[in-house]
């Protein structure tokens, strides 16, 4: 069985009325028994993401997969900007690590984490990095896009994709482009999120319907 998560639930309501999940009693969750899927919004941040998600499995041990639909920023240009892309790599970053700003930091795990579950879907995909915190100077965005040669930023998918990986889950992500990583980036966000949720639920129901995933 298929999990289609998200950060927050905006990200799939597209995707709830499409498919007309019905909602788990007592659950922050759907479900979608006709095509086999739940779905459910676990929370801003690869921490909370993580533990979520690993709760709603050892709830459901029937789940086998996971598509992680969310939003993100494009550190390299605008151009991308109303496109959905899909995942080439995932990895863990602090700015301020990155930056050289902080006197101590944690090691984080660098291993890059590849999809392991297959999309027929004809997208651009780029490496993503998954940010403890939203960065928010164009400058810092540079810096981090050259430091880690990443393409995107998002706060949830290496949550996402190491508990997948500790469970033994395909994963893959869809993410919508609604920003340049930078000082702007929050305001774009507010401004493009809902159009390209929409487009991202509408395309992802279809896959879905049509057993494409």
């Amino acid at each position: 069985m298929l999990a289609i998560v998200s950060a927050i639930k905006d990200e799939v309501s597209t995707i709830i009325t499409e498919l007309q999940a019905e909602k788990l009693p007592n659950e922050a969750a759907w479900i979608s028994k006709k095509n086999a899927v739940y779905i459910l919004p676990l929370g801003v941040g690869f921490l909370a993401a993580a533990i979520k998600l690993q709760q709603f499995y050892y709830q459901h041990p029937e789940i086998n997969s996971v598509l992680f639909c969310g939003t993100a920023g494009s550190y390299k240009d605008r151009n991308h900007i109303g496109k959905l892309v899909l995942c080439q790599s995932t990895i863990l970053a602090d700015a301020a690590a990155e930056l050289k700003l902080s006197l101590y930091a944690p090691v984080l795990e660098r291993e890059a984490l590849q999809p392991t579950l297959k999309l027929d879907l004809d997208l651009t995909s780029g490496k993503i990095l998954t940010a403890l915190t939203l960065t928010k100077s164009d400058e810092a965005a540079d810096n981090i896009a050259q430091n880690t040669n990443s393409d995107f930023e998002n706060m949830e998918l290496y949550g996402i994709a190491s508990v997948s990986k500790l469970l033994n889950l395909k994963w893959n992500s869809i993410l919508g482009i609604t920003n340049k990583v930078g000082k702007n980036g929050h305001v774009e966000w507010y401004k493009n999120h809902r159009s390209i949720e929409t487009k991202s639920g509408i395309l992802v129901s279809k896959m879905i319907k049509s057993k494409k995933c």
